[in-house]
């Protein structure tokens, strides 16, 4: 149950990320300057970011903004490819089968790029920091797990 759950998970943020990277990449504006202060103003907050580290950060993340919004959208196209599999009449399981291994694919590589931008950012924040962002990850979790388990009772009553 756990692995379905950190899936869940991970499908929602690499969803939630890919939706935000995709709006800013095709308005070219970056998305309105509200949304990127009032993230930034809410992480140097809650984790006690400094200018520096924010800085840094953003380097970093924009350095890989091109592969992350290619990687984001490739991703959606191929959960638009596997609901319309789904969807489609007289479907086949190996049909469903290797629609979902696409997007397994692009989640993959999506992972890959979120490990290889772990690795570069992680070093720039504190051990407090990483603390904070180990418990907020739990919490994530656990809400997750309880929305998870009230919607499929909430289906099947």
């Amino acid at each position: 149950m756990k692995k379905s759950i950190w899936l869940a998970v991970a499908l929602a943020a690499t969803v939630a990320v890919g939706g935000i990277i995709t709006l800013q990449a095709q308005d070219g504006s970056g998305g309105p300057a509200r949304w990127r202060q009032r993230g930034w103003t809410n992480a140097q907050a809650k984790l006690g970011l400094t200018d520096a580290q924010v800085t840094q950060i953003k380097a970093e993340l924009r350095a890989e903004k091109a592969t992350l919004t290619e990687l984001a959208l490739r991703l959606h196209d191929a959960k638009i490819v596997l609901r319309q599999t789904i969807n489609k009449a007289g479907t086949t399981e190996a049909e469903v089968r290797a629609a979902a291994a696409q997007v397994g694919v692009a989640e993959g590589d999506l992972a890959v790029l979120k490990a290889k931008l772990h690795a570069s950012i992680s070093p720039l924040l504190t051990p407090e920091q990483l603390a904070k962002i180990q418990a907020w990850q739990g919490k994530v979790d656990d809400f997750v797990d309880g929305a998870i388990q009230t919607f499929i009772n909430r289906m099947v009553e």
